[in-house]
């Protein structure tokens, strides 16, 4: 009888655990998604219009065109102290957003000696993440999450 009794509410909870599992309606703070319009083509600027060398004071940057309709971008930072970093991205541009987001940027750091003969470059990582993004063709910003770069700006040289 206990047997039977455990079974039956063993049961009804694995039961009422799936019900609540459902998709069931739309709860309060939910976020329904709508249909949005279109994108008209003609309005879309393409990566062509942001290939080029920007630069700001501690960085500059070079984006361009790779294989697969992917965008290269090399971004090197100033020498300091005979030190100097290097960060190279491959990701897809978004016409729509005018914006590269990428997950495996390689950081490399570069040493060189008192001359300013690279001496030694070694990757410190490869799974950068973060954020170009273009507000127009000649202005950008950038963000790295993995070294903190909250904002750096931009501008075509």
């Amino acid at each position: 009888m206990k047997r039977a009794l455990i079974l039956l509410l063993s049961v009804m909870l694995c039961a009422c655990f799936l019900a609540s599992c459902s998709k069931g309606d739309v709860g309060i703070g939910d976020i329904e998604l709508k249909p949005t319009k279109a994108v008209n083509a003609e309005d879309l600027i393409s990566a062509e219009k942001f290939i080029g060398s920007f630069s700001n004071k501690e960085y500059k940057m070079t984006v361009q065109n790779a294989e697969k309709g992917l965008v290269h971008v090399t971004i090197k930072s100033k020498i300091k102290k005979n030190v100097s970093y290097e960060w190279e991205i491959e990701a897809f541009f978004s016409e729509q957003t005018y914006r590269i987001n990428y997950t495996d940027a390689i950081k490399t750091v570069v040493k060189y000696d008192k001359n300013g003969n690279e001496t030694n470059r070694e990757e410190m990582y490869n799974n950068g993440v973060g954020r170009i993004q273009f507000s127009d063709s000649d202005n950008l910003t950038w963000q790295n999450s993995v070294d903190n770069i909250k904002t750096n700006q931009f501008t075509r040289q």
